[in-house]
């Protein structure tokens, strides 16, 4: 009698979905990774940020206003496009981090007066969404976003 050598259909179908579905899970553990370490990556560029802000507080006695922001007052300034860099850069900073789509953080500040204290905050990209951190931070500047957990 003659033995046939290989693989039967069954046994190659088996071995396929088994690969298939060793490849789904690494791919989505990969993904899980990365996105962790995009995160990661971001909170640590608001923590500098932030402690480049608070630096410039402790030497100046107020957070930093750029002129050229879009919205500006003669106390307040709400900047989009890395206006914090003439400031920042390169006595706090070596240069101004930016979010994960490459875009500068958003950043507002007002300075104290009769009625206010000092207070800033950065927009953060959080998923779809976005979060706010900072001190002292005024509630109109993004409404919707939450505090920051981090």
């Amino acid at each position: 009698m003659v033995k046939n050598r290989g693989f039967t259909i069954v046994e190659l179908a088996v071995i396929i979905l088994v690969l298939a579905i060793l490849v789904t899970v690494s791919g989505l553990a990969w993904r899980n990774a990365r996105d962790n370490a995009r995160n990661l990556a971001m909170q640590n560029n608001v923590a500098l940020i932030k402690d480049a802000i608070d630096k410039y507080y402790d030497d100046n006695g107020e957070y930093p206003l750029p002129s050229g922001c879009a919205y500006n007052a003669a106390d307040a300034r709400r900047c989009s496009n890395g206006e914090l860099a003439s400031i920042l850069v390169p006595d706090y900073l070596e240069s101004l981090p930016k979010d994960n789509s490459d875009a500068h953080f958003e950043y507002a500040a007002e300075r104290k007066n009769s009625s206010l204290e000092d207070r800033y905050a950065i927009r953060v990209p959080n998923g779809a969404s976005y979060c706010k951190s900072g001190k002292n931070m005024k509630t109109g500047w993004w409404s919707s976003a939450p505090e920051c957990n981090f």
